[in-house]
């Protein structure tokens, strides 16, 4: 139906307008086979649910929404729907909420003039305490 095309671009526009949908590299479980992409309910053991290929992960340039800025409103307002809660137990494991700590780590280069910050690397986890090292909670 050239309406729903019509509408489901347009739409898509508005996300990619405002940042929403943006291309990046991901890594995706692909059917050698099949020569696709597989959600992960489609991999059952490791294998596709088709035909039984072993699956692989592959890097690939795939569209993207950010959807985690929104993830808590999206989980609680699945409360809210008429559907089967079979499909709202789906969506809530598909969105996930993020739940942890960002710790920003800086990384010095003695080498450079100045000796300063010159990258960073992000941490996000669970458990801050084994990002350094820690590991006597366990």
């Amino acid at each position: 139906d050239p309406e729903y095309y019509k509408w489901t671009q347009w739409l898509f526009l508005k996300f990619y307008e405002k940042g929403l949908a943006y291309r990046a590299p991901t890594l995706v479980n692909w059917c050698p086979r099949d020569k696709t992409v597989l959600a992960n309910e489609q991999v059952v053991d490791g294998k596709c649910e088709r035909d039984g290929e072993p699956v692989i992960q592959k890097e690939i340039t795939q569209w993207m929404f950010r959807i985690t800025d929104y993830a808590d409103r999206l989980i609680d307002d699945l409360s809210g729907l008429d559907w089967p809660e079979t499909t709202k137990i789906a969506q809530r494991n598909w969105i996930g909420r993020s739940e942890g700590a960002l710790i920003k780590f800086p990384i010095f280069n003695s080498k450079s003039s100045g000796g300063g910050q010159k990258y960073r690397s992000n941490l996000f986890g669970h458990c801050p305490r084994t990002s350094y090292g820690d590991e006597t909670h366990r």
